[in-house]
């Protein structure tokens, strides 16, 4: 189920796309929501078979552009499914690009290893220095997205 939102006086970029309750069997492939082969060729390597359905319902918004809000069960790949649309739209630019923020350190923990997964071997990783000091404050985390310019990711906490 979703619903669309757009603020009063908004902008067609402030368009949000709210998500919940998504259940039910998916017939929809990796390759048909619109990922690159480069994260289609991740996907595969990591042994995921089929897109769970926030997936198939999330990635081709975000990809599209669309603010997505999506609400799902522990464990049904909310955060490849906006991980895989941001290295997808930054990998081969250089800077900083994009905002996570975690409320805990477990979903800072999880994120982390999603992008070093998708995202470092495309040259997009987290800005570790300040991923690090929320991070060792114990305060959950806000990381930035960003991809190195020479398609490296960085190092390592």
């Amino acid at each position: 189920m979703t619903e669309s939102n757009t603020p009063t006086g908004g902008s067609p970029r402030e368009h949000v796309e709210q998500v919940n309750e998504i259940s039910g069997d998916t017939t929809a492939t990796w390759e048909s929501l619109g990922l690159s082969p480069e994260s289609l060729n991740l996907v595969a390597k990591e042994g995921y078979q089929t897109p769970t359905p926030v997936q198939a319902v999330t990635i081709p918004l975000a990809l599209r552009g669309t603010d997505v809000i999506a609400s799902a069960q522990t464990g049904t790949g909310k955060t490849a499914s906006f991980v895989l649309p941001m290295v997808d739209k930054f990998s081969g630019r250089q800077g900083t690009f994009g905002l996570i923020l975690a409320p805990t350190r477990e979903i800072a923990l999880q994120t982390h290893a999603t992008i070093e997964v998708f995202g470092a071997p495309r040259g997009v990783s987290l800005d570790r220095a300040h991923w690090r000091h929320q991070y060792e404050a114990g305060q959950g985390s806000a990381g930035l997205l960003s991809a190195d310019h020479r398609g490296h990711a960085r190092p390592a906490l």
